[in-house]
């Protein structure tokens, strides 16, 4: 009877931060993945602020940025399907040589113009369609399945910090002092380094030979049709809806990121490299995120947690359009302030407002994606899991592609205020349009937007897959 207490005392201890952390693997998948987060938020965010800064518009931002979406629409799930048959360990390494030989060699030989940022973004967007569903998949491999929602959780916030640094410190940093090319060039060491940490990754899967592998997919087969994705949808409703919660999470914040760049310059009247001043708090929601995120998932459910967090994030986008209105209630919350007493510098509270909003959003982001990772690791079976993420990745693309293509050409004639105001809106309302459509295709009862909201945003049944 003890031995039996005992046992099922130790089945349910579950590992924290810190002893995550110490363990091999999962350090060398929570480098790895914050390498390529640090490198390519860097790059993406840094290309904006570059085209910001020689006076590009809203529109000519948005379509560079919309070239790493598109790829992922037209290659996610067979990168996804990819990932489910080769090495993930191999797939990731790979993956990251390819990508780092693309900053190294193709601004060489482009140069800075806006189709070379276009080819780059395009191109390294194609390869992370097998790298980055190997990588969520790779949380399964290095985790026992009690300790998946913390693992989880750990290397999604790692590489959820490396991108705010990227996008906070060294883009408008690096920008500002040195340019867009050294830029690309430390990237790729960057990406290098988390190619070196991916072979500390176990190395018990086997997986089919690159090429073997990408002939038995049929590519063209799999290309993106809503109406295959609206069938999928019908026979995994409670994972597909959390996808589709997942998918306004991600195009939120993409579009956010998209917008800050001609944000800061227009609105907020400042150089559009002072953005680090609204990115710089992130990295407090994202500690926020990495403490609270596997108790909450443990507490509430990932799928309330996600459906609450992506509420948190749409307030906070309707906020940074109502800027000039709560900046006087919202600035004196800014942990910026502590830099003004500190150094004597005097930020505008429109500046320290945004800031202090940023927390509550980023939070947002961190946590729907950590809970949504969790879900699928602990519901969907492994061999299924590449693919699943994959249908994920596309999901997030599709509606990042249409918010960010959307909202960058309305900014242009009504100003980012009004875009970012109505953004929330506009991204559930894509997410139910799908829902609806998926009725229709199937042949079932129609339903109305109401109905598929409610449907989208359904907790009452966490627990089932």
């Amino acid at each position: 009877m003890a031995a039996n207490a005992e046992k099922a005392e130790e089945s349910q201890e579950r590992i924290g931060f810190v002893e995550a952390f110490k363990v091999r693997e999962i350090r060398a998948l929570a480098v790895s993945r914050g390498a390529s987060r640090l490198a390519m938020s860097t790059v993406s965010y840094g290309t904006m602020v570059y085209l910001a800064t020689q006076g590009g518009t809203q529109f000519q931002i948005s379509l560079v940025s919309a070239a790493t979406y598109l790829s992922a629409v037209l290659f996610g799930i067979q990168g996804g399907m990819l990932a489910d048959s080769i090495s993930k360990r191999m797939a990731i390494f790979g993956g990251y040589v390819a990508i780092a030989l693309m900053y190294l060699l193709l601004p060489f030989f482009a140069g800075q113009s806006i189709s070379s940022l276009l080819v780059v973004m395009f191109l390294s967007s194609a390869v992370m369609q097998v790298v980055s569903p190997s990588l969520k998949s790779a949380v399964a491999l290095v985790s026992k399945p009690k300790d998946v929602a913390v693992v989880a959780t750990s290397v999604t916030i790692a590489s959820s910090i490396a991108a705010a640094a990227g996008s906070s410190f060294l883009a408008p940093i690096l920008i500002k002092t040195v340019g867009l090319d050294p830029l690309m060039y430390l990237a790729a060491v960057i990406m290098m380094y988390g190619a070196w940490a991916t072979l500390r990754l176990p190395k018990t899967e086997i997986g089919e030979k690159f090429s073997v592998a990408v002939k038995q997919i049929g590519f063209r087969e799999h290309m993106f049709s809503l109406r295959r994705t609206a069938g999928w949808f019908n026979h995994n409703r409670r994972t597909g809806a959390l996808i589709l919660v997942g998918a306004i999470a991600v195009s939120m914040y993409e579009a956010f990121t998209t917008l800050i760049p001609v944000y800061v310059r227009d609105v907020l009247k400042s150089d559009p490299t002072n953005a680090v001043y609204i990115f710089a708090p992130a990295g407090i929601g994202f500690l926020v995120g990495m403490y609270f995120t596997p108790t909450l998932i443990d507490t509430i459910g990932a799928r309330k947690l996600a459906v609450g967090s992506v509420f948190i994030m749409s307030v906070s986008m309707v906020l940074f359009g109502l800027i000039e209105v709560i900046a006087p209630f919202v600035a004196p919350f800014s942990p910026l302030r502590v830099l003004g007493w500190m150094f004597d510098v005097h930020i505008p509270k429109v500046v320290l407002a945004a800031s202090a909003i940023a927390l509550p959003a980023n939070f947002g982001s961190t946590a729907a994606g950590s809970a949504i990772v969790a879900y699928i690791n602990q519901k969907v079976p492994l061999a299924q899991q590449g693919a699943t993420f994959g249908l994920q990745e596309v999901q997030e693309n599709v509606a990042t592609l249409v918010l960010v293509m959307t909202l960058g050409a309305a900014s242009g004639i009504v100003g980012p205020k009004i875009v970012f105001i109505v953004s929330p809106m506009f991204a559930f309302a894509m997410m139910c349009w799908l829902i609806v459509y998926s009725y229709r295709v199937s042949g079932q009862d129609q339903i109305t937007m109401r109905e598929a909201l409610d449907e989208l945003v359904d907790t009452s049944h966490d627990d089932e897959p």
